[in-house]
This record gives C-alpha cells, structure tokens and sequence, in this order.
C-alpha cells in the first residue's frame, strides 16, 4: 500500500507545479495560472466533504484505485492541451486525484495499523505520498521535462498510473477465494453461465 501511495505523490507534482511551467509555455496569462489553482482547490471540496459517504460505501481501497484511473486520464488529457484556457475544465479532476487519494490512503493507512499505531500509520502514509512522491516527483518529472518535454512527460506518468492502477487492482482480488471457488465448481459439476454449451461444441 505505502508503494501505491508513492505514485499519487509522484504524479501530483507534475499536475500542479509544473503544470504552471506547461501554461507558461503554451502562453498562458498569470492571471489563468491564478485560476488554474483556485478551481483546484474548490474542485477538493465536494470530494473531501462526500469521501465519508463513498468509503463508507464502497470502500478506501476502491476510491484510492478510482483516483489512479482518474489519475491517468487527467494525465493524458493534459498533454494533449493546446489552448491553455481548457486546462481550467481538466482541473476539476483534481478534486478527485488529489482529495480522493489522500482521504482513501488515510483511511487505509488507519485500517491497517495495530490498535494505538493508527497515527504513526497515517504519518508513513504522509512520508510516502508527500514526501518521497513529492521529491521523487520533482526530481524525474523536472528531467523528463527538462529531456523529453512536457507532453512527453505526461503520458509517460499517466502510464505509470495506468500500472499502479492495474497491479493494485491484482492485489485487491481475492484469489484463493476464487480458486476454491472455481474447484467448488467443477466438483459439483455447475458450470458458469454459457460454458456448459461452450464444453459441448469442444
């Protein structure tokens, strides 16, 4: 889990400091750059207010895979911008990436402490998303700018997402659940929907 939550830090250095560099390059005018981070920061409120409700719902470990998969689309949406203003519609992603990531790693990092350890796990939660995502994020994101440039840069973190996204989602899946499933099946000779036909035209 720490792993996981190292790619939200790492990503959200690009969409945000060097998003502003990315706009300054494309023309943008300060006073968007000014509005690029206002809408940021009011898109975090309606999640942070409703993220009690979704884990209640369905889950912190399935709103911190939700972020990754938005994670990746905003990435990529991103390296396609050409008119700077039509950043200020992607930045209503934020609210999701950045306040979905954080209140569902918080809530698992709490899960997943001893009784007593729940803040120390919440502050190993704060080193690996901040800290080592942050840093890590400037360091390879500034050269990969710097290399590559941004567009680039984007759709390399945005496959980085992707993997994060897919090898979690692995991690997720109950897999002897679904082997002793799957061997409960075949003892009682019950077939899932539309393979007994299939085992027929064999």
């Amino acid at each position: 889990f720490l792993v996981v939550a190292v790619v939200p830090g790492f990503g959200a250095t690009s969409l945000q400091s060097l998003l502003l560099m990315f706009l300054s390059d494309l023309g943008a005018p300060d006073i968007l750059e000014g509005l690029t981070l206002s809408v940021a920061t009011l898109s975090e409120m309606p999640i942070f207010y409703a993220s009690g409700a979704i884990i209640k719902r369905y889950g912190a470990s399935s709103l911190l895979l939700a972020s990754m998969v938005v994670f990746t689309i905003r990435s990529v949406l991103v390296s396609f911008l050409q008119d700077p203003w039509m950043v200020l519609p992607l930045q209503l992603l934020h609210g999701f990436t950045f306040a979905g990531a954080w209140t569902a790693g918080v809530a698992i990092a709490k899960q997943n402490s001893p009784p007593g350890m729940e803040t120390s796990g919440q502050s190993l939660f704060s080193l690996a998303y901040s800290g080592v995502g942050g840093l890590s994020g400037s360091i390879v994101g500034g050269q990969l700018y710097n290399v590559l440039g941004p567009r680039t840069m984007y759709r390399i973190k945005g496959l980085v997402f992707a993997l994060t996204a897919v090898t979690y989602t692995l991690t997720l899946v109950d897999w002897e659940a679904l082997r002793l499933k799957k061997w409960g099946n075949k003892r009682s000779g019950h077939f899932p929907q539309g393979s007994a036909s299939a085992y027929h035209a064999i």
